[in-house]
């Protein structure tokens, strides 16, 4: 009983069931107030000077009922002897022989069809000597038919409800039971299985967004496998060196001089760089990012990562500037973590600048919100690139990244605390040396 089908296909044929029980209730009632009271409305029976009174005393002058029919069709002439409410009338004795009608065939009628008749005793000095009946004109009138015909849609509309109950039933559960066996299978580690969309416009919608999860699972899943691979990868390299080089000192082929010794401490701040990417992404992804916001002065900050820069442009042979106005409206930020965002952004645009390039910070205001733009004049990303930069540790040039100290975690980091303070980060670049890159981000004003 808790199959949903099953449950749908009684409730179907309860349904249809009950309406078809009110239709008969309903011909029932109007069949009792056709014999019974609807012929007789015209016509009055028992009151005083009624018919039942006129029968009386013509008995009780004649002493038996003769000549009683002249009277019974002038009574007669005052019901309507067709159509729903058709009625007649019928006088027997006290034998209950009949001893006139209105009925065009005068015989009398079985016992059982005057049950549900209007019937009126004809009483003389105190003793009943007759019957008065008011009866269908027909013994299969309308009403009857009527009600013959209702009870005939009743019971054939209950079972076609209930058959086109179970049909709709199992085709409205079919979806269902495809969906939880999906379910169950992607429950169980089987992240390719999807569902067909089939049935009403609501179940397809609920099997395309099961295929949407399903696909979103599996892409989850990738990623994350591959950024256990990447972490793995990334922590090697540099542990590595450092086993390799404490090896080669303890067996003495290198000496413990002050180069040695930098080479090591190299090695270790790449892995504690690491480790704190690692932690800041794990605070973005957990929403545990602590943000301390305030209005921030993009010029000022521009002005400061820059000069941080200044003597690793010089050594690069790149120049470095900013065009921001002063009077440019302060967005709500925190001034830390957007120091760390352009940090990462114009590291990225002097490590990818070659020799005589350019390196610029721009800010504008655009609407109800800020637009800060690093660019530089370098090698530039390629179109199909573009896309995954901000992936970690997604590296164009996975080789030269790793020589030169990057941890591919850099601009993960940017977006995630961009976003997290409710703004936008996006990269644009044509492909072709010379003409760069530009990392713009955006931030409400209000």
């Amino acid at each position: 009983m808790n199959r949903l089908w099953v449950r749908l296909s009684l409730a179907f044929g309860a349904v249809v069931m009950l309406a078809a029980l009110v239709m008969v209730t309903v011909a029932f009632l109007v069949q009792q107030v056709g014999t019974a009271g609807g012929g007789a409305a015209p016509l009055n029976l028992e009151g005083p000077g009624g018919l039942a009174e006129i029968l009386s005393r013509h008995y009780q002058e004649r002493g038996n009922w003769h000549d009683v029919a002249p009277l019974m069709a002038a009574a007669g002439a005052l019901l309507p002897s067709e159509g729903p409410f058709g009625a007649v009338l019928e006088l027997d004795d006290a034998g209950g022989q009949v001893v006139a009608t209105t009925r065009s065939r005068p015989e009398r009628l079985p016992a059982h069809d005057r049950s549900d008749a209007l019937s009126t005793p004809i009483v003389v000095a105190s003793r009943e000597v007759g019957t008065l009946y008011v009866l269908s004109a027909s013994e299969d009138g309308p009403l009857d038919r009527l009600r013959a015909l209702l009870l005939s849609i009743a019971i054939v509309g209950g079972l076609l409800g209930l058959l086109f109950g179970v049909r709709m039933g199992r085709g409205l559960a079919a979806p269902l039971d495809r969906l939880a066996a999906a379910a169950r299978e992607v429950g169980a580690g089987r992240l390719d299985t999807r569902v067909a969309p089939s049935g009403s416009r609501e179940m397809r919608e609920v099997a395309t967004a099961f295929n949407t999860m399903a696909d979103d699972l599996k892409a989850s899943q990738a990623q994350r496998r591959d950024m256990v691979a990447d972490i793995a990868h990334e922590l090697r390299t540099p542990l590595s060196v450092l086993q390799a080089n404490i090896q080669a000192l303890q067996d003495g082929v290198y000496s413990l001089d002050q180069s040695e010794v930098a080479r090591l401490g190299a090695q270790a701040m790449l892995l504690s760089r690491l480790v704190e990417d690692l932690h800041a992404l794990a605070q973005a992804d957990s929403g545990q990012l602590r943000l301390n916001r305030e209005p921030v002065d993009v010029a000022a900050l521009a002005t400061r990562i820059l000069a941080n820069f200044q003597s690793l442009a010089e050594q690069a042979g790149l120049s470095l500037d900013q065009d921001i106005p002063v009077d440019l409206p302060r967005p709500l930020a925190d001034p830390e973590r957007m120091n760390q965002v352009l940090h990462n952004l114009v590291a990225n645009a002097i490590r990818h600048t070659p020799h005589g390039g350019r390196v610029s910070i721009r800010a504008w205001q655009e609407g109800a919100s800020l637009q800060l733009e690093v660019a530089d004049t370098g090698e530039g990303i390629q179109p199909a690139d573009l896309a995954q930069v901000f992936e970690r540790f997604y590296r164009v040039d996975r080789s030269r990244r790793r020589a030169q100290g990057g941890t591919g975690l850099g601009l993960s980091i940017a977006r995630a605390i961009v976003e997290a303070q409710g703004g936008t980060i996006d990269a644009y670049s044509t492909g072709v040396a010379g003409e760069g890159s530009r990392f713009r981000i955006g931030l409400p004003l209000e």
